[in-house]
């Protein structure tokens, strides 16, 4: 993964295997490149949607789980999560709804991708039983034009 950060970038590596002891991998990785790596950071990222209201708190982000399984994208998820919270909370405080209101519509948003962040997890868990010439046809099947327009659309949608 290549995440931009100004003049810089920060490369991560990650493990669907459960595995911790990642560094030569990353280093690997970097020296595909012809980079080093310097500083590093350790953490993980929370993929299993969680409920999103706790007592009286609303859970927004890696918090909530709401980064995508299998892939590890959550920014743009985590935004359109917490522009609702924010959207729903301004409501709730000029008492357009009451406060049980904005729980119930921001629960109910969060949990209808269920499906999607399952059907993600499951794909998460046997990808990495998969012969490598079987990931090759399925990334070849999955970029025929028809079916890359329809997740594009359904991306969209999520």
């Amino acid at each position: 993964m290549l995440f931009p950060c100004g003049k810089k970038a920060r490369f991560g590596v990650a493990s669907y295997k459960g595995e911790t002891k990642l560094l030569l991998k990353l280093e690997k990785f970097v020296h595909n490149y012809g980079l080093k790596v310097r500083k590093i950071h350790r953490g993980y990222f929370n993929y299993c949607l969680r409920e999103p209201i706790i007592k009286n708190i609303f859970i927004v982000g890696d918090a909530a789980g709401q980064t995508l399984p299998l892939t590890g994208e959550g920014i743009r998820r985590c935004v359109h999560f917490g522009q609702l919270c924010g959207a729903l909370i301004q409501k709730i405080l000029e008492k357009e709804i009451t406060f049980k209101q904005g729980q119930e519509e921001y629960r109910k948003h969060c949990l209808k991708y269920s499906n999607y962040y399952n059907t993600l997890l499951i794909a998460q868990k046997e990808l990495p039983k998969i012969a490598n010439w079987e990931i090759d046809l399925i990334i070849k099947l999955l970029s025929l034009k028809p079916i890359t327009k329809l997740a594009f659309e359904e991306y969209k949608l999520a």
